[in-house]
């Protein structure tokens, strides 16, 4: 006991130190619009943004004419709102409790080095790895052994990625979290399903808080629904009980991303607001990231369908091209092709690396039609 009091000590000092010693404000665009929206909701202006992207300006004129929004109160477009909902609650609390108010005065700002509401970004980005962490831990230890989830997190502390993310701020590190503990949700009920006795009592309801957490993902990045209906489809598939409440703990979140669809496509005109605007960055008319900067869209110009298939291949590339990167480390990225390799005894082991890998696999080919290299373009 003891030591494992001693373990989740260090594995928050050691996440604590590593964040707000790297830690230097707000690095990317993403993250900074992220928290103005987080803010927005926390001062009571709704899901609005004052980062108004010219493409969203002429999106919303040209349905609305001179009836469009004031850019005042201009609805977000881009992306979900689980993260800046969650961000606008610490925000929040931060503000009623006098720690880190949200409003500083110009001459306080002056002397500063990093915006007080900076850190409540920081420290929630902190507190998902943390608890990612634990999810990493005991899912290891669970399925394998107390040795094969100490490593599992060392390889996960480890991840230059991660802390790249955790400290620049953004989305990623929710979304780590939320499938880590997918994961580990997963394996309880798989084992479950080991034991004929007790599989349904002992499995469904692990499977309707995994199906719960996984349909939780499309409303931080909206390209996860396809892991997500990923995941669901291949548990119809692989598991032996528990299918309806997999099914009912994924509908839940999954009817408020419909929600959030209704609402941009009352806003816009278009189910997805302007994520379609992924799939243009390869037109030879918008390159790079000119095509988030145009107050005058064509979509004549672009020729979006004839280029997609040689967009898809160089997404392929890229994404094979830095998979050692995405992966964490060169070794993390080689030990995970060594499991996909392995056959393993247990049967929830084995089902769950089918799982996964499905999943995995689904996200990649989704993420190829819209990554690009080097280019600046927005990535989702």
């Amino acid at each position: 006991m003891l030591v494992k009091v001693a373990l989740v000590l260090l594995t928050v000092g050691l996440v604590t130190w590593i964040g707000f010693s790297q830690f230097n404000g707000l690095r990317t665009s993403e993250a900074m619009d992220l928290a103005q929206q987080a803010r927005q909701l926390a001062t009571g202006q709704g899901l609005t943004t004052q980062l108004i992207r010219p493409l969203a300006l002429w999106q919303l004129r040209a349905k609305f004419g001179n009836n469009a929004p004031s850019v005042q109160q201009f609805p977000e477009t881009l992306s979900p709102p689980l993260y800046p909902a969650a961000l606008a609650l610490v925000l929040k609390l931060g503000d009623v409790s006098r720690m880190v108010p949200l409003s500083v005065s110009p001459e306080g700002i002056k002397n500063m080095r990093v915006y007080p509401p900076d850190y409540l970004v920081l420290g929630f980005n902190l507190l998902c790895v943390a608890m990612a962490t634990l999810a990493v831990y005991l899912w290891g230890t669970g399925q394998f052994d107390v040795g094969t989830g100490f490593l599992a997190t060392v390889f996960f502390l480890g991840s230059t990625p991660l802390w790249t993310h955790a400290v620049a701020g953004g989305s990623v590190c929710l979304l780590v979290l939320l499938y880590a503990w997918a994961g580990y949700f997963f394996y309880l009920g798989l084992r479950g399903e080991e034991d004929p006795e007790n599989a349904e009592t002992s499995s469904g309801g692990w499977f309707g808080v995994a199906g719960f957490i996984v349909g939780l993902t499309p409303l931080v990045q909206m390209i996860h629904l396809w892991s997500a209906l990923a995941l669901v489809c291949l548990g119809l598939f692989l598991f032996q009980k528990g299918k309806f409440w997999l099914v009912l703990g994924f509908a839940i979140p999954l009817l408020f991303f419909l929600g959030w669809l209704v609402r941009l496509w009352m806003a816009t005109g278009n189910p997805v607001g302007i994520n379609w605007a992924y799939l243009i960055s390869e037109s030879a008319h918008y390159p790079g990231d000119l095509v988030w900067r145009t107050f005058s869209f064509d979509i004549e110009k672009t020729n979006v369908w004839q280029r997609v298939l040689g967009s898809f291949v160089r997404g392929v590339s890229f994404l094979i091209s830095h998979g050692p990167v995405l992966c964490g480390a060169t070794v993390a990225g080689t030990l995970a092709v060594f499991s996909a390799l392995h056959k393993f005894r247990r049967p929830s082991a084995a089902t769950a690396k089918l799982l996964w890998l499905g999943a995995v696999g689904i996200l990649f080919l989704a993420t190829a039609f819209i990554v690009r290299e080097e280019s600046g373009a927005a990535v989702p």
